[in-house]
């Protein structure tokens, strides 16, 4: 918020944030108010719409959350590479659930909500966390959640129901970007229209004897909603375009 020439972050409980980076990548002072370099930003400096700062591993979780919602438009070999225009407000609850699966799996040891169990009885590992805060993960990083998605997501990841948890099986496996995915190297970024925009390119995997390398083969753009809430940078999916 803009008070008296001064631009301020406020978190949704009303508090406002002092001397730290906010969730938008914004840097602010001891009162509050937007810092550069240490100098006061005024709504007559730098276009405060359009300047941000990520660090790269930022740039490179968001990327990885647009990657998990293309693939969810893929199979999970990713063998090909093809245009899209998602919107998260648009995805199924079969894609929704991948995402949230995806999530479960890289962020336990972020996340609070989630914890690990290993069976006394056959030594499984599983991630177990609450429906309710499963649910407000989808809709820290989606958007929305809603009892269809909870369904769709409890038959297809739910390993079991103990103690008024959900436990799900910790082994899934997303180590391999298969041939084509969406590159967070040398992707650039900027604010527009209130929206964080991420561009880069997706890029196949090339193996030819002893050599190697990612060949660009069509471009992206991926837009995130700033949520103070998520664990993700504090950005939420918003859409993404592959062209």
């Amino acid at each position: 918020q803009w008070i008296d020439g001064k631009c301020y972050y406020f978190t949704p409980e009303g508090y406002c944030l002092i001397n730290t980076n906010t969730p938008d990548g914004y840097q602010v002072g001891s009162d509050g108010a937007w810092v550069l370099n240490g100098v006061v930003q005024g709504k007559s400096g730098t276009d405060s719409k359009n300047y941000i700062q990520l660090s790269q591993e930022s740039v490179a979780n968001l990327t990885s959350l647009a990657n998990i919602a293309y693939e969810a438009k893929n199979n999970p070999y990713h063998s090909d590479a093809f245009d899209v225009n998602i919107n998260g407000e648009n995805l199924s609850p079969e894609e929704k659930s991948l995402v949230l699966y995806w999530y479960q799996y890289h962020y336990e040891n972020v996340d609070g909500r989630l914890s690990e169990d290993e069976s006394s009885l056959d030594y499984e590992l599983f991630h177990t966390v609450h429906p309710d805060d499963l649910r407000n993960m989808m809709k820290e990083i989606l958007g929305d959640c809603n009892d269809n998605d909870m369904k769709v997501f409890e038959r297809t990841y739910v390993e079991k129901k103990s103690n008024g948890l959900y436990y799900m099986n910790s082994m899934g496996d997303f180590g391999d970007a298969g041939s084509y995915y969406l590159s967070s190297e040398s992707a650039s970024y900027s604010m527009e229209n209130g929206l964080l925009k991420i561009t880069g390119n997706v890029v196949q995997y090339q193996d030819n004897g002893n050599e190697y390398g990612y060949l660009p083969v069509k471009t992206y753009t991926a837009y995130f909603v700033p949520n103070s809430s998520s664990y993700i940078s504090g950005y939420q999916f918003n859409q993404l375009i592959v062209q």
